[in-house]
């Protein structure tokens, strides 16, 4: 275990466990410090990171808790990275699993492990793989489309031009 960097209060376990580090009661005998895991917080986020909620002069911290083995053991993040997951899986906090990669990299994985979010997959998708094929075929113009389907004609031309929405196979979709 290592201590969180600006948190001595806390550490963090090769194994992604985060610890609270707690002084011994006076009088109690003991000599050391008495640690006691915490456990990830239930609300992990629209992408399912593990994160806890760290204390520090009555102030609440929210930390993903791959960053924090990272940081722990590997080192702060490199100007532009960030922390990615060798296997896909955004629970799986054991270092080994875990390393520092730019942005592009990291979307790399994500279409590697099919985790990338695209097409209707999307958290923020205004349409359907169908909705798609529909545009596609349809002669009515972009501004007519867009308003049919609640998003711009630039939208439109967009994906009638494969922009975007480029081929369904390639977006998971």
């Amino acid at each position: 275990m290592k201590v969180i960097n600006g948190f001595p209060d806390y550490a963090v376990g090769e194994d992604g466990s985060i610890w609270r580090i707690i002084a011994p009661i006076s009088g109690s005998g003991c000599a050391k410090a008495l640690p006691y895991e915490i456990k990830p917080s239930r609300k992990q986020g629209k992408w399912g990171y593990k994160r806890v909620q760290l204390w520090k002069d009555g102030k609440e911290f929210s930390k993903l808790v791959h960053r924090l083995v990272l940081e722990a053991f590997v080192g702060p993040c490199p100007k532009w990275c960030q922390g990615a997951h060798n296997d896909g899986n955004p629970e799986n906090n054991i270092l080994s699993n875990l390393r520092w990669v730019t942005a592009k990299n990291n979307q790399k994985d994500r279409l590697a492990h099919g985790t990338a979010m695209y097409g209707e997959a999307h958290h923020k998708a205004k349409l359907s793989s169908l909705d798609v094929e529909q545009i596609r075929a349809s002669k009515v113009s972009s501004r007519v489309l867009g308003k049919q389907y609640g998003v711009t004609h630039t939208q439109i031309l967009y994906i009638r031009s494969g922009k975007s929405w480029a081929t369904n196979s390639a977006q998971g979709t």
